[in-house]
């Protein structure tokens, strides 16, 4: 005994001593192989002359000006030449210096135009907007807003002459090599921005003249916006206005080369704040504007629209909120997914709808190779949909851009590897307002379509009565559509399945079968005797909220948070949702289609009723254009959802401590796992490395939720 316990501890000594050794070892290596790549990766700023056109900037910018000062002609099809084609591998140089480079060179997106010539044949200059920036004009008219701001304090003043001493060096480059003596009288001779201001525009538009705008004057919201030689963009705030014609991306891959609307006939979130009425009713609710049944019937009864509903079971599941992750899962989530499968396939019509994929990787581990074939059988088949898909759906105001991506990147890859699917749709039912960047971003990784809850109520009233809850999220920088994503509101305060059916919740509590037969519940059982009356109940909600959108179309969702977690719910909800169901779309008189569906049937939907409702040869879909946030939110009077702005915050000043190493550690992980693979050494400690940066960068993934981040619990 005392002989096995002497050998096993020599043993976990020499096992001890091996990992040292091996820790010291790769330290040394990767403190060599630092040393020895830091002076190649990292260019010191020349800060004699405060100039950012040093090292591989100043490499990278001048040849990039060289190639576009060597295009032959400027060609739609093929030689259009953009910007960030050509300084992409910048990115790739070093991130801080990249950083400063957009800060300092690119800070007006909303003043960003590319102006690319034909040197050698003289053709007309074109411009393109949206990411596509001119490094020349951007800096000039940054440059100018902030050397020409009244509210400039004497230390911004320094700071923005510093500035300038910065563009002039970098742009002295440019004016040598350009032969656009318009580019150069405007770069070496900027003169203050001549305002024109929206009282004197209105004069303008009020007597139908036209409005010649030449470079270097301001217009506070412009609403004309073609002249024969110029295209004015009306943003919400003071724009620049270029005196060029505009061609965009988008529209050349689709073959239209035509000068674009104005930016005037988009709606922006900062005008409608504005005009928004505060008032609350006796409980202090904002009003929601819908119209009695009565007077809807009126309106609908002489005409042949139906309308199409799409009932779609969910369950929103946080990755902490009141237990943790782990808790949630092993009590409740792995229920629900357990039982989805064996009811999708017992219940052949009913669908499902699933979101966090953090938690379906966990139930992943759980399950047997024949349940996940009959997952990836559902989701080809359309009745099981995975939205949104990141780890977590995050919170929309106070998270950081890196770990955005890489939570939503480590979500979608891990359904692309095991589940072979892309979500088409964003579902965020929960977020605390919304923001324009995460918008673009669901765009960037696929997403078209775009549901949201929780929004301004008096802003989405304002929506409702205008019949626009269904609208093109387009970004505030762009004209072009190739970013807009179409987003739905879900018109009530609450997504659960008591406060979604119609503008009375008692009714739909009634109608609430997940909770049918336990206490304090209304719920009523549907019987051949009652059927009639309840779904004359329900179709005269459902009317009666198809009544605040405009393409005859209505998403209700079936679901509440961590529900569906026994089989009797399920039976429950698909028993008398189907009698329901099949009795409404028996009353042809009542011209309502509804069934179980998707989100994405849904928008798929509304897209193929707007194409009809607007056709004409050729024509596009015409929805509403909405460019900004959505926020603050609020939806009870008094209550503005902004002190998780700042709550918490050495949790948020900690996320953001992590990311920058977590960032460090992967680009040194992979440097010293090349150059071990270039000289044939084994890199020893590979696989825990890696394990060790993949947990990391789940756990900072999944704390961009939106109850964790912004301090909720």
């Amino acid at each position: 005994m005392f002989y096995r316990e002497l050998v096993e501890s020599d043993m976990r000594t020499k096992h001890i001593n091996r990992k040292k050794f091996r820790a010291c070892a790769l330290g040394i290596i990767t403190l060599v192989c630092f040393l020895f790549v830091w002076p190649w990766t990292f260019q010191p700023l020349d800060k004699t002359n405060n100039s950012l056109a040093t090292g591989y900037i100043e490499d990278a910018a001048s040849g990039a000006l060289d190639q576009l000062y060597s295009v032959d002609s400027v060609d739609v099809e093929s030689n259009i030449v953009f910007v960030d084609e050509i300084i992409e591998p910048l990115g790739g140089v070093h991130d801080n210096m990249r950083l400063e480079l957009d800060m300092e060179i690119t800070l007006d997106h909303n003043n960003s135009n590319l102006r690319i010539s034909d040197y050698k044949h003289g053709q007309d200059a074109r411009s393109t907007t949206s990411k596509y920036y001119d490094i020349q004009n951007t800096t000039r008219n940054t440059t100018d807003k902030v050397i020409y701001s009244k509210e400039s304090t004497g230390k911004s003043e320094k700071k923005s002459e510093q500035i300038k001493n910065t563009t002039d060096s970098y742009l002295s480059t440019v004016v040598a090599k350009t032969h656009d003596i318009s580019l150069k009288n405007r770069i070496s001779s900027p003169k203050p921005p001549k305002l024109v201001t929206s009282a004197q525009h209105n004069i303008r538009v009020a007597t139908d003249q036209r409005v010649n705008v030449s470079d270097g004057e301001l217009v506070t919201r412009p609403d004309k916006h073609e002249t024969e030689n110029n295209t004015s963009a009306g943003y919400h705030t003071d724009v620049q206005i270029q005196n060029t014609r505009v061609l965009f991306k988008g529209e050349i891959e689709e073959g239209v080369c035509d000068i674009p609307q104005s930016f005037s006939d988009r709606i922006y979130t900062q005008d409608l704040l504005q005009t928004l009425n505060y008032s609350t009713d006796s409980k202090g609710h904002y009003p929601i504007p819908v119209r009695s049944f009565e007077e809807i019937n009126t309106t609908f009864v002489n005409t042949n629209d139906v309308i199409n509903v799409y009932l779609v079971p969910f369950s929103h599941a946080d990755p902490g909120y009141g237990l943790t992750l782990e808790q949630y899962y092993q009590q409740k989530v792995s229920k629900t997914l357990t039982l989805m499968v064996s009811k999708l396939q017992q219940y052949p019509n009913m669908t499902f709808q699933w979101a966090e994929t953090v938690y379906l990787a966990r139930w992943w581990q759980d399950v047997d190779d024949v349940t996940r074939a009959a997952v990836r059988e559902l989701v080809a088949g359309g009745r099981l949909e995975i939205v949104l898909g990141g780890l977590v759906m995050p919170d929309e105001a106070v998270t950081h851009l890196p770990s955005l991506v890489a939570q939503l990147q480590d979500g979608h890859t891990w359904l692309h590897q095991h589940v072979g699917t892309a979500p088409r749709t964003a579902w965020v039912n929960d977020p605390f307002g919304y923001s324009g960047t995460l918008a673009y971003l669901w765009r960037a990784a696929g997403m078209k379509n775009l549901l949201g809850l929780r929004v301004n109520q008096p802003l989405k009233a304002k929506l409702m009565a205008q019949k626009a809850l269904e609208f093109r999220w387009r970004q505030m920088w762009t004209n072009s559509t190739s970013h807009d994503v179409l987003t739905s509101f879900m018109p009530y305060t609450n997504y659960w399945i008591d406060d979604v059916c119609g503008p009375d919740p008692e009714i739909c509590a009634v109608l609430n079968y997940l909770h049918l037969g336990e206490r304090g519940r209304v719920a009523v059982r549907v019987t051949d005797d009652n059927v009639a009356t309840l779904a004359e109940l329900l179709y005269k909600q459902l009317r009666i909220t198809a009544d605040l959108y405009a393409h005859n179309s209505l998403y209700i969702g079936l679901g509440e948070d961590f529900s569906y977690i026994t089989a009797k719910g399920w039976d429950d909800v698909y028993l008398n949702f189907d009698k329901l169901i099949t009795y409404i779309n028996s009353r042809t008189d009542w011209k309502m289609n509804i069934k179980f569906g998707t989100v994405s049937e849904y928008f798929e939907n509304v897209r193929r009723n707007e194409l009809m409702n607007n056709y004409e040869p050729e024509a596009k879909i015409h929805f509403p254009v909405i460019s900004g946030d959505f926020f603050p939110y609020t939806e009870r009077s008094g209550e503005f959802w902004t002190g998780y702005f700042t709550t918490r915050p050495f949790l948020k000043h900690l996320t953001r401590d992590i990311e920058p190493l977590l960032r460090a550690a992967d680009v040194m992980h992979v440097l010293v796992r090349g150059m071990f693979r270039y000289y044939g050494v084994k890199y020893v400690a590979e696989t825990d490395v890696g394990r060790a940066l993949t947990e990391v960068r789940r756990e900072v993934g999944i704390f961009q939720h939106h109850d964790a981040i912004t301090g909720i619990i």
